[in-house]
């Protein structure tokens, strides 16, 4: 993380958009715990005017830990139309995508897509949801001969006709400006991001 800071402030530029998984644990993006490693990421931050922008969700399964990052350049906190992280995306790593979308550098607005409808957790029925998989999973057999490829495929299909079964989806239109982690009432309506920063970031 010191090379990777190190890097950072000597090819800084007005434009600059870093995403990867960081390892890197920070109250300032909404962790419970801070590292080493966060520690070190908060001061080149700091030196290179940099601001996280995530959606303050656990970017690893199983896990709060948010260490999967979409840093920006202060100038272009209002070109983000959207960074969210993909919870709902079948992929098989056990950390979840981070989608950032940019608005282009030209003079036109570029126009939002029809966003694709998702799951919404929040207004899942638990006890239908818990009731569901039970059921689903109560005579799920496995056989040596099938790969593991074949395995999981199984057992997400059987997943996926419980959430589909159960769990409402959304449209919700995507927020033009998103707002960072460490956005609250206080600096709600006072001054912009870029004129006012948290001593930390």
């Amino acid at each position: 993380m010191d090379e990777l800071c190190k890097h950072i402030n000597n090819k800084i530029t007005d434009n600059t958009v870093i995403v990867g998984d960081l390892n890197a644990k920070s109250y300032q993006w909404n962790n419970k715990t801070e590292n080493i490693h966060g520690k070190l990421l908060e001061e080149c931050m700091n030196k290179s005017k940099l601001i996280c922008v995530n959606d303050c969700q656990a970017s690893r399964r199983n896990s709060d830990s948010i260490i999967d990052l979409s840093l920006i350049t202060q100038n272009l906190y209002n070109e983000v139309i959207e960074c969210t992280t993909v919870s709902q995306q079948n992929i098989q790593s056990d950390h979840i995508a981070i989608f950032t979308k940019l608005n282009s550098c030209t003079n036109t607005q570029v126009p939002l897509e029809n966003e694709t409808p998702k799951f919404n957790i929040n207004k899942a029925d638990l006890d239908a949801w818990k009731t569901a998989t039970e059921e689903s999973f109560q005579n799920l057999e496995f056989f040596n001969n099938q790969s593991m490829e074949e395995i999981y495929q199984i057992f997400e299909d059987k997943m996926m006709l419980c959430m589909e079964n159960i769990i409402p989806k959304t449209t919700r239109n995507i927020r033009k400006h998103h707002k960072p982690c460490w956005w609250n009432k206080t600096v709600e309506g006072k001054e912009t991001p870029a004129q006012q920063m948290p001593e930390r970031i």
